[in-house]
């Protein structure tokens, strides 16, 4: 489909543990969490548009990459953890949230609860690619470390897609590296691989 080929290279494919490739076998199946960061510094991104509508337009755009030989999860967190979808299939039409999420942007930053969560879910996980997408501006609240509390599961990656013009880029950039993944950056809307708006769900997965 033309607007899953527009997306192939950009950058939030990049965060992704699988290309997105109409080819891909079951061996190609992923788990992926998606923890979106949803506290008092996500309401402004230095432009018109608040961070954490960017950010809810980037967990959109990456679950239109998704098929129904993935699964995926949702955590919001600000300094604790809510789940907004558990870990299941994506099923035949991926794109996310179907459904009204009642978030507002309040409180610190500390993404180690919702990261404990997201490893537990993905520690028993079957899936040959299991990914953790971190969505934040990265600006930890003061004492605050983003440490799990638990092992890391082995296998288990990370990548981070930062936003806003003030954005911790460097924290995130060491974060997704020590962790097999990457860090990419967003602006805002514009920055995303395609114009994304209330119209996302045009935007067919493979």
């Amino acid at each position: 489909p033309e607007g899953a080929a527009r997306l192939r290279g950009g950058a939030l494919e990049r965060v992704l543990p699988v290309r997105l490739d109409p080819s891909r076998t079951a061996a190609d199946e992923s788990a992926l969490v998606l923890m979106l960061d949803t506290s008092g510094s996500m309401d402004s991104t230095g432009s018109e548009k608040p961070a954490l509508r960017v950010g809810l337009e980037t967990v959109r755009a990456l679950t239109s990459l998704l098929t129904d030989r993935d699964r995926y999860g949702v955590i919001a967190f600000d300094v604790s953890a809510r789940v907004l979808r558990p870990l299941g299939p994506a099923g035949p039409a991926a794109t996310a949230p179907a459904q009204p999420w009642d978030l507002a942007a309040s409180g610190g930053t500390d993404w180690a609860p919702a990261l404990d969560l997201a490893l537990d879910w993905l520690a028993g996980d079957p899936a040959a690619r299991r990914h953790i997408v971190l969505i934040s501006d990265g600006r930890l609240a003061p004492g605050a470390t983003g440490e799990p509390g638990r092992v890391w599961p082995e296998g288990v990656t990370l990548s981070a897609v930062s936003i806003g013009v003030d954005a911790d880029r460097a924290t995130l950039t060491r974060l997704a590296s020590g962790h097999g993944g990457r860090h990419e950056h967003v602006s805002g809307l514009d920055d995303l691989p395609v114009a994304l708006s209330d119209r996302l769900e045009i935007i067919k997965h493979v």
